[in-house]
């Protein structure tokens, strides 16, 4: 292998959506190879990114009455994949639910979903664009369709269109007099149609996505060259996102880059 190049595979079992290298630390990676097996029996879209570490990130309880957010306080378990779960609504009482809180803006999230709730579910997910609490545009994933008690357990993809117009909160902003903190980005997932029983999660799963394939045929493969797409942020580690849970393998071929071309504004591309 040449000094700075990384070649690592991912295998997903046949319940995992995401994965990631085994990297413990780096500064970042410029993707310039990537081959993709799907033993899936449908089409699968495919997404490469990062997913951020625990320190730039926290959970935790949105209230809606006193409209409270509690930052940290769901961070035991949903960081966690050791098998404690939290509720993600609240039982039988609209638009409660979770608040998210990071350095940088995010644009997938992944729930292990242990508990489905006993009936249907509606959710609202926002983000604060400077002024107001704003909803989301989808792009992966149903909001009728998470932890509800027709579905299923496991991995649960969410990939929204990153917002232009995300703000940090700054003091004077509602949501700092309602328990988010200055300069982190913010995001509230609220049941706004309860259930008596809300679902419950095991952990959660944040970050970004750099390069996409939009489509992997049914038991086939991709492979592409020289994409020069800068995946990973400072300090994030590498991940691989597909739309359907199957057995898939993919290998990164990988260079490392430079601390100082991937601490630029999240909104960036960073040039070849």
């Amino acid at each position: 292998m040449a000094a700075g190049r990384v070649d690592r595979a991912v295998i997903l079992g046949a319940s995992a959506l995401h994965g990631m290298l085994d990297i413990a630390r780096t500064f970042g990676h410029r993707l310039k190879r990537v081959e993709i097996e799907s033993a899936s029996g449908v089409d699968a879209r495919v997404w490469i990114g990062s997913r951020f570490r625990d320190d730039d990130i926290e959970f935790g309880t949105w209230v809606e009455v006193g409209t409270t957010f509690a930052p940290g306080t769901l961070d035991a378990t949903l960081k966690s994949d050791a098998g404690s779960t939290d509720e993600l609504g609240n039982d039988s009482t609209a638009n409660d639910g979770i608040g998210i809180q990071a350095v940088r803006p995010f644009d997938w999230l992944v729930f292990s979903i242990s508990t489905l709730s006993d009936g249907a579910v509606t959710w609202d997910i926002e983000y604060w664009n400077g002024s107001a609490w704003t909803n989301v545009t989808l792009l992966e994933g149903s909001l009728t369709a998470l932890g509800v008690s027709t579905g299923a357990t496991g991995e649960y993809l969410v990939l929204i269109q990153l917002p232009t117009d995300w703000a940090k909160f700054t003091n004077g902003d509602q949501p700092v007099a309602d328990g988010f903190q200055p300069g982190f980005y913010g995001m509230r997932l609220r049941e706004a149609g309860a259930a008596t029983t809300a679902p419950e999660a095991q952990y959660i799963h944040i970050g970004r996505t750099r390069w996409h394939v939009p489509i992997v045929a049914a038991g086939g493969a991709y492979a592409a060259d020289d994409q020069r797409a800068v995946i990973c942020h400072l300090y994030d580690r590498p991940v691989v996102i597909f739309n359907q849970a199957a057995a898939h393998r993919v290998t990164f071929h990988s260079v490392l880059v430079s601390s100082q071309e991937v601490m630029g504004d999240p909104f960036e591309s960073v040039k070849a």
